[in-house]
């Protein structure tokens, strides 16, 4: 139950992260849609971010950020979507992408979306890491050649 858990976090993480572009061509490889139901409809709202002081000390809210969400239900199965901002069809479609990880007969197909989504985000990361590091000043201080203090 664990490892189906953590494959459910981690496949809400990934479809959250995504672009709407990638989230509609994504879906896109699903057509025609099962029939689904909104349980939630997509909405936003703010919630707080909570972060640890280094990583690993002491837990303080950081702030609140704006997300949308939805949850869906496609052949019995729950589907759970966010997303950053107000954007509520990405909500709508991760909810559904969602939705179909839990059914039998669409979870490989969502397998193969989840890997192509993951690598395209992998490679928008790099290619802004790329121009940011083009920016990157570096600092160096020179002696003033005397040892008179200031």
């Amino acid at each position: 139950m664990d490892l189906e858990l953590n494959a459910r976090r981690l496949r809400v993480d990934a479809l959250s992260l995504a672009t709407r572009e990638d989230l509609e061509e994504a879906i896109a490889a699903f057509a025609p849609l099962p029939p689904f139901s909104y349980l939630r409809e997509p909405e936003s709202g703010i919630v707080m971010v909570r972060a640890r002081v280094g990583g690993t000390g002491k837990l303080f809210n950081l702030g609140e950020i704006l997300i949308s969400r939805c949850v869906v239900e496609a052949r019995g199965k729950l589907g759970f979507g966010f997303a950053a901002e107000d954007d509520l069809k990405s909500a709508e479609l991760a909810a559904l992408l969602d939705c179909f990880g839990e059914i039998a007969s669409l979870a490989d197909k969502l397998e193969a979306v989840l890997r192509a989504l993951k690598a395209k985000r992998e490679r928008r990361l790099e290619a802004e890491s790329r121009k940011i590091a083009k920016t990157q000043v570096e600092f160096f201080t020179l002696a003033r050649g005397d040892d008179e203090p200031l």
